[in-house]
């Protein structure tokens, strides 16, 4: 079962406990394709969400098992991945892995979306 998705380039991205981060390459034979180069952190995550953020796939999870935070809360996570497409190969880089911040221990995602911002307005205005 899928736990998330994003679209980057023309590509489908998913997420799935055990196989990690699959492209769907739709000009390929339409066929999905594991994403190489990923860590074991990232691959073995459960429950993640995904966005593309700035031209790269961006996974968010919460890591509720880490001894270094007190017990009431849990790590918020960030990895950003960038994505090349290359010989039939689909390879990821894992530009960086953060905290975002500390959540409580019973927080849970529901959905991660991408928000657009408005351009700034180039509008100019005249007086009389």
């Amino acid at each position: 079962m899928t736990d998330s998705a994003c679209v980057l380039a023309d590509h489908i991205f998913i997420f799935t406990s055990g196989l990690g981060l699959l492209c769907f390459d739709g000009g390929d034979g339409q066929t999905w394709k594991r994403v190489l180069g990923l860590s074991e952190v990232v691959c073995g995550l459960s429950k993640p969400f995904m966005a593309e953020l700035n031209g790269r796939v961006a996974i968010i999870w919460v890591h509720k098992d880490d001894e270094e935070v007190e017990a009431d809360f849990s790590k918020l996570c960030m990895c950003l991945i960038s994505i090349s497409v290359n010989g039939g190969f689909v390879r990821g880089t894992q530009e960086k892995v953060e905290v975002v911040d500390l959540v409580p221990r019973s927080y849970d995602i529901y959905k991660c979306i991408e928000v657009l911002s408005e351009p700034e307005s180039t509008t100019a205005t005249t007086s009389s």
